[in-house]
């Protein structure tokens, strides 16, 4: 019975909203947070957190440098964090990570816990939007300006519109061949 409340009430928390209704541009930072909400299961049954970290540790492709931007379009993101990931788009990639990011088990029960969204931040980030062909001069404004930004809401329409892929396989796959796993269909 522990275990099954567990797992529900972890899933719960760091989804907040069925999976099928999960909006892209709130994964990573949920991806995020739900990784963090599991490290307070860690006393209380370490199989069952062990289990559910090395699982959710092969699920993590929201956090690498080139999709965690999506989190500029979260309005669950506050404007300072915004500020802080645009800051970091004009810093050089200091991940090794290329494609999905699988961390490292000295990585999952330290660092990774303190890192922020705008951690996973790089000029790397912003080949996003050259590939899904958005115009990013929202970027050179204030984030608290955003809701009147033309071209902020005209890339916040366009990157509301993707779907995730739910599916490891898939994703690589998809992720392989250039991202094009960011449509409709």
């Amino acid at each position: 019975m522990g275990d099954s409340v567990f797992k529900l009430e972890a899933i719960i928390d760091a989804l907040g909203c069925n999976i099928d209704e999960f909006p892209i541009i709130k994964a990573p930072y949920k991806d995020l947070c739900f990784l963090k909400s599991l490290k307070a299961y860690e006393n209380m049954s370490e199989s069952i957190w062990k289990a559910a970290l090395q699982k959710f540790s092969q699920h993590l492709w929201y956090l690498t440098d080139e999709i965690a931007v999506l989190a500029l379009f979260d309005d669950d993101e506050d404007e300072e964090t915004k500020l802080k990931m645009v800051a970091n788009l004009h810093r050089e990639n200091v991940s090794t990570h290329d494609k999905i990011y699988i961390p490292s088990k000295e990585e999952l029960c330290g660092s990774l816990y303190e890192k922020s969204i705008n951690d996973f931040m790089s000029v790397k980030s912003q080949s996003l939007f050259s590939r899904l062909k958005i115009d990013d001069s929202f970027l050179n404004e204030s984030p608290f300006s955003w809701a009147n930004n033309a071209s902020f809401l005209d890339a916040k329409k366009t990157v509301s519109m993707l779907r995730a892929v739910n599916d490891t396989a898939e994703c690589e796959r998809k992720y392989d061949a250039g991202l094009s796993w960011f449509n409709n269909g």
